[in-house]
């Protein structure tokens, strides 16, 4: 699996300066579950993109309360494709976190 730590720590860092639920970032579990409900298809997505059926998007439609609107869905995924690009791009440029 990849993980472009380059993109990881600048991320993490911008995180931290703008948003106050910092125990998002120390525990998985205290990440509402709607943001939770997206792990299985961010991880279809960055590695098998192929593998995504319509029934992993109608899971995450169906209604609920922690269900998604379509274009909510439509506008998360955009954003986990525009990293999973820009993850490729950095780590085919070779940058790495400074230390």
């Amino acid at each position: 699996r990849h993980h472009c730590g380059y993109l990881v720590s600048l991320q993490q860092v911008e995180f931290l300066e703008h948003c106050t639920h910092h125990a998002w970032l120390r525990d998985l579990n205290q990440v509402p579950q709607k943001l939770r409900n997206l792990l299985e298809l961010n991880k279809l997505l960055a590695h098998q993109p192929w593998q995504i059926k319509p029934d992993h998007l109608r899971e995450l439609l169906k209604p609920g309360p922690d269900s998604w609107s379509i274009s909510e869905l439509v506008h998360a995924l955009v954003l986990l494709a525009h990293v999973h690009a820009l993850s490729g791009f950095a780590l085919g440029c070779g940058l790495n976190p400074e230390i």
